[in-house]
């Protein structure tokens, strides 16, 4: 079972218990990947009248074979449950570094069962795997958050991965998610709810330096790693990525004509073309996923005005499109607050910019007053309304 690992984590929450068990390879070579391995658990495990909020449904953190390898990609995990928005299978993915450590700690994945009295995390070493008090991170975002744990623990960003939730997540809103590596987030379905339910604050995985695979052949996979890498900088669209990262989809959406603008009620808007290329205006920093060498993720440190010298996390085009041209915002800075906030709150970017849009709407052809937003007064491109309205 060369790129496996075949033991799996059980949490019990309700009674702080946590147990091992052991996989047969003949289960895993049937459920493949770190999705399949938790929709079978899931289906075998969780009777469908369960509730997502029930102690009763679990949530799965798993990966697959070719998790922790030398490419990109691999840095993988895959989050499945019954989600809060739908109440049916909810699978999604986060990227970052937390699927390798915790192939590279020993496992193959986490099940999380029941629900604890009080907040928790839970702690991963190799061997120790302990569930652990979270009364202090209680009320943080998932930036701030991830933060204190790196200080309570004493170790760098890198020495440590956390995959934890913010304030949504805590208050379950139906499409909180799960943030990892301060950038890389299992966004779909309200898993972050589920943790929220179960009152499971953080998972956290601490990196050791005498890690070791159990690869066929570390050198040909680390040469077809490479090998990948370099063609794809054939491909038309590795040049648009390695200077604009995912942003490089704003000009041609916006000339196709389908680019999210004002809630979809028009594809024009002039400025909607600036938003491609904001690393001009903002200081880049690559800051890569495991062994990836592509450069849609990294950090922008804003170099003039009240926010000189804040850094953040560079939103993918998705964020950005939601609260930019979606909410019909010309203001750049504001739409870059604005995606930092949903990180930190810890909610889906498209299920909030889809709604934030939605209310704007609504408010400007007279459906919802003042009565329905608390005084907020929600007009299109009012960057500051939205962020209160992201709070409340």
């Amino acid at each position: 079972m060369f790129g496996y690992r075949n033991i799996l984590i059980r949490v019990d929450l309700t009674n702080h218990r946590v147990t091992k068990e052991e996989l047969s390879h003949e289960f895993m070579d049937n459920w493949l990947g770190g999705t399949g391995l938790g929709v079978k658990l899931m289906y075998d495990e969780v009777p469908v009248e369960v509730s997502w909020d029930s102690p009763e449904n679990k949530l799965y953190m798993s990966c697959g074979a070719l998790t922790g390898m030398p490419a990109g990609g691999t840095g993988t995990y895959g989050v499945v449950t019954k989600g809060a928005l739908t109440g049916g299978f909810a699978t999604s993915q986060a990227n970052g570094s937390f699927g390798a450590l915790l192939k590279y700690a020993g496992y193959i994945g986490i099940v999380f069962e029941g629900a604890s009295e009080d907040w928790v995390h839970l702690y991963i070493d190799g061997d120790t795997v302990e569930i652990r008090d979270a009364s202090h991170l209680v009320g943080l975002g998932s930036l701030a958050t991830q933060d204190r744990i790196h200080a309570d623990y004493g170790r760098g960003e890198y020495e440590m991965s956390v995959a934890c939730i913010g304030q949504a997540g805590e208050n379950l809103v139906r499409f909180a998610m799960i943030t990892g590596d301060y950038g890389h987030v299992a966004a779909h379905n309200g898993v972050g709810a589920v943790l929220g339910s179960k009152k499971l604050k953080a998972v956290v995985i601490n990196k050791r330096f005498n890690m070791k695979s159990n690869w066929a052949d570390y050198p040909a996979l680390k040469q077809a790693g490479l090998n990948m890498a370099e063609s794809a900088k054939e491909a038309p669209t590795y040049k648009g990525t390695l200077l604009w990262g995912t942003n490089d989809g704003f000009v041609p959406l916006y000339m196709g004509g389908v680019l999210p603008i004002k809630n979809l009620n028009t594809s024009l808007m002039e400025e909607a073309v600036q938003y491609q290329k904001i690393r001009e205006k903002y200081e880049y920093h690559h800051k890569p996923c495991w062994g990836c060498k592509w450069t849609h993720c990294g950090t922008l440190t804003f170099k003039e005005g009240s926010h000189k010298g804040k850094v953040i996390e560079e939103p993918e085009y998705e964020a950005l499109a939601e609260f930019g041209t979606d909410i019909y915002s010309k203001d750049i800075e504001g739409s870059l607050l604005l995606t930092e906030k949903v990180d930190d709150y810890g909610v889906d970017c498209n299920e909030a910019g889809w709604l934030m849009a939605f209310i704007i709407d609504a408010y400007e052809n007279g459906f919802i007053t003042d009565v329905h937003t608390d005084g907020l007064k929600m007009r299109w491109g009012d960057t500051e309304a939205a962020g209160e309205m992201l709070r409340k």
